[in-house]
Parts: C-alpha cells; sequence; structure tokens
C-alpha cells in the first residue's frame, strides 16, 4: 500500500471491491451493522479492515455512515460525499455502486495506462534477450572459421 503507483492502484481496487459489496447488501435490505461487519470480513488490506471496525462502532454509536467514513482517514473525502448524498436521497446502494463503479473505471484506466507503458519495453528486453542468444550460438562459429583458415 506504500508502493507509489501500485499502492494506489491496489487502494483503489480493495475501495471498488468494498463499495461495491457495501452497496449490494445495502440494496438487498441486509442490516448496515451487519452489511459492515461482512464488507469488513472480505477486505484485503488490514488498514481498510481496521477503519470499517471503527466505522462500524461509529455507526452503532448513532453516526451516520457518511459521517464515519468522512472520520476515517482511509477513505478519501470524496466516499464520505457521495455516501452523503446517498443517505439524503434514500438512495444509499446506488451511491455506494457509483463509487465502486467509479473506483473501477479509475483502476482500468490505470492499468490500460501501465499496460500501454510496458508493452513496448518488454518488446525491446525480449529482443535484447533473442540478440544476446544469437550472438551467443554465433560467436563460436566465427571463432572457428577464423581457426580453419
Amino acid at each position: 500500500m506504500q508502493l507509489p503507483l501500485l499502492g494506489d492502484l491496489l487502494r483503489k481496487l480493495d475501495l471498488a471491491n468494498l463499495m461495491q459489496n457495501l452497496g449490494v447488501m445495502v440494496g438487498q435490505g441486509v442490516p448496515l451493522l451487519q452489511a459492515l461487519e461482512v464488507t469488513r470480513s472480505t477486505a484485503s488490506k488490514a488498514p481498510f479492515r481496521q477503519a470499517l471496525l471503527q466505522v462500524k462502532e461509529q455507526v452503532r454509536d448513532g453516526a451516520s455512515l457518511s459521517q464515519a467514513l468522512g472520520a476515517s482517514r482511509q477513505f478519501p473525502s470524496f466516499v464520505g460525499s457521495m455516501v452523503a448524498v446517498g443517505e439524503e436521497s434514500g438512495r444509499l446502494d446506488g451511491a455506494l455502486l457509483k463509487v465502486a463503479g467509479t473506483y473501477a473505471r479509475q483502476t482500468e484506466r490505470a492499468l490500460r495506462a501501465a499496460t500501454t507503458v510496458l508493452e513496448p519495453l518488454l518488446i525491446v528486453a525480449i529482443g535484447l534477450v533473442v540478440m544476446f542468444i544469437v550472438i551467443a550460438m554465433l560467436l563460436p562459429i566465427f571463432e572457428l572459421s577464423g581457426l580453419a583458415q
């Protein structure tokens, strides 16, 4: 999570999965506290598990989900703002799914950009390996032909 590019990508991917899980469960009528507990158990990163535990405790104590998410440093302010809009409009599940979609698209774009950059580098690296193999095979042949003369 601390790596500059990869950490941000993994963080967004995990956020997308967490918000997707939470949004689907809330949309299907699962109580919010239970949905938060199940979502916490699906989190792959320990900081998110800890943050979701704190969010669950704050919601249990009477805070709204948007306030609890906003108080946590693990969730960007965008998440809290979108959840607040969802709470006010009565469409919390829709807001959570929109957040999930946003982070999924950002992750997909970042992966596409990384692939675009890495593809030419891999082609050059493979070309260098093939060149090394060809030179390693031809060099003894040239030395033998030099000795024969």
